[in-house]
């Protein structure tokens, strides 16, 4: 799933050393001008994965292969990313469908209208309900088994960004300004949580904390518990939108911004301990393997960052922008890229 776990932390299992060599490179699309934005989720011996111009595919991880294709969403774009759990895939589209296919054959299950779209990645709760936001100011929690709706929580605005899920809470951010904490079985609101500002990511949870980057150039820190903001991250000489999900591991944030910057955050204290420089805006949320951090740009390139210094140890050149943040799972890594390709990874052979 989006972002790796529940409580989105953007953490890889695996731990990937580079140099990183090229599997394989596959643009399923044969030729259409589509871009791959969502990330894909690897499972087994299956990547998932869709593009903005409304197919969904199933990959083959060992040669990149089309082992079946779902083309039933009238060309509505897939910006959501997929979670796969109990033999079914879920993802969300541009008119505001939630679907349920079977992970096997890709035969459509069910599928839910939010009539309103669908950026937000699902997430699934311990109840077994599927979670996610709409455009329209809606989170959604459904049967993950039948697509029944069992709660709807209004916001004041759109939601874009993915539900994060710990310890029977929902939290989520808006644009409406506000951090949402939704009760998981009944979606009744906790609490709101102002934040002074849009968002479209994700909240990374860790214990009682959380991190979200907003539009208002700010990175917060959070304790969803008690309703407090803890602390602010605000770079006063170069004020940028952050977009990227933050990562949170071992006491550090880490969040790709629109400054073309990965900042590296102290998760107790909100004080900087490293920045990374690329050559363009960085969309794609970090994902952490092992001692580097791995997080795509719109420069084209993939980079692996040393989690302790911020030293850049690897690059790999696709030669077109990355907003989807890199999958890292069975000792490879797949993202997709702007221009409509799809590229695994793997550590090279000595």
């Amino acid at each position: 799933m989006y972002r790796g776990n529940p409580q989105l932390t953007g953490v890889a299992e695996s731990t990937l050393t580079p140099p990183l060599t090229q599997r394989w490179r596959v643009s399923p699309a044969q030729g259409e001008t589509v871009a791959f934005v969502a990330t894909a989720a690897i499972v087994d011996d299956r990547v998932y994965i869709g593009h903005d111009f409304g197919t969904f595919y199933a990959l083959d991880l060992s040669d990149g292969s089309v082992v079946w294709q779902f083309d039933e969403t009238d060309e509505a774009a897939i910006n959501s990313s997929a979670l796969v759990h109990d033999g079914k895939v879920y993802f969300g589209d541009g008119y505001g469908v939630m679907y349920c296919l079977a992970a096997d054959s890709g035969k459509l299950l069910w599928k839910f209208d939010s009539k309103n779209e669908i950026v937000s990645s699902p997430n699934l709760t311990p109840d077994g309900l599927i979670v996610f936001g709409s455009t329209g100011g809606s989170i959604y929690a459904l049967k993950a088994d039948s697509g029944e709706k069992v709660w709807e929580y209004r916001t004041e605005d759109q939601v874009q960004g993915t539900v994060g899920i710990a310890d029977g809470v929902c939290l989520i951010g808006g644009c409406d300004g506000r951090l949402h904490v939704i009760d998981a079985k009944t979606g009744e609101g906790r609490r709101k949580i102002p934040i002074d500002g849009q968002t479209g990511g994700a909240v990374a949870i860790s214990g009682t904390s959380a991190f979200l980057g907003t539009f208002g150039n700010e990175v917060l820190g959070f304790d969803w518990a008690d309703g407090k903001v803890r602390w602010r991250y605000r770079d006063e000489e170069r004020e940028f939108p952050f977009f990227s999900s933050a990562s949170i591991a071992d006491g550090t944030v880490y969040i790709g911004g629109r400054d073309k910057r990965l900042h590296a955050i102290n998760a107790a204290t909100g004080e900087r301990r490293w920045v990374f420089q690329a050559r363009a805006k960085i969309d794609s949320s970090p994902v952490i393997s092992g001692p580097l951090v791995y997080v795509g740009s719109h420069d084209g390139r993939l980079y692996a960052v040393n989690r302790e210094s911020g030293a850049r140890t690897w690059y790999f050149e696709v030669g077109s922008p990355i907003s989807a943040s890199p999958a890292i799972a069975r000792g490879v890594l797949v993202v997709g890229t702007e221009d409509g390709a799809i590229y695994c990874l793997e550590p090279g052979k000595t």
